[in-house]
C-alpha cells in the first residue's frame, strides 16, 4: 500500500513539475516577444528620426 501511495505522489510531483515548466517556457516566450517588439520600436524610432532629419537637411540645402 505504501508503494502505491509513494507512487501516486512522485506521479502528482512530476505533473506539478511539467507543468511549472510548461508555464516557465510560455512566459519566456513571451518575455522574448516582447523584447522583440521592443528593438524593432526603438529601430522604426530612430529610422523616423532619421528621415525627419534628411528632410529638414534637403529644406535648409534648398533655402541656401
Amino acid at each position: 500500500m505504501n508503494r502505491l501511495v509513494a507512487q501516486a505522489k512522485s506521479r502528482q510531483k512530476m505533473k506539478r513539475r511539467k507543468i511549472v515548466k510548461k508555464r516557465l517556457r510560455k512566459l519566456w516566450r513571451k518575455r522574448k516577444l516582447c523584447e522583440v517588439v521592443k528593438k524593432e520600436r526603438e529601430r522604426q524610432e530612430f529610422e523616423d528620426e532619421r528621415q525627419k532629419f534628411e528632410q529638414e537637411k534637403e529644406a535648409f540645402e534648398y533655402r541656401i
